[in-house]
């Protein structure tokens, strides 16, 4: 399952009242979408490789 950009902008969105909460959500937002990123590119390599 992909993540799109309007998935990262409704997850960024989220009121989270505690902001030790809040902490722990945005560095695991930013660990899901650099994860995407990485994937992104290594599915583009494959690519280029299988051609």
């Amino acid at each position: 399952m992909k993540t799109d950009a309007k998935d990262a902008v409704h997850l960024a969105r989220q009121y989270l009242e505690s902001p030790a909460t809040r902490m722990a959500f945005d560095a695991e937002h930013e660990t899901v979408l650099a994860t995407a990123d990485r994937r992104d590119r290594l599915d583009q390599a494959i690519t280029q490789m299988a051609t």
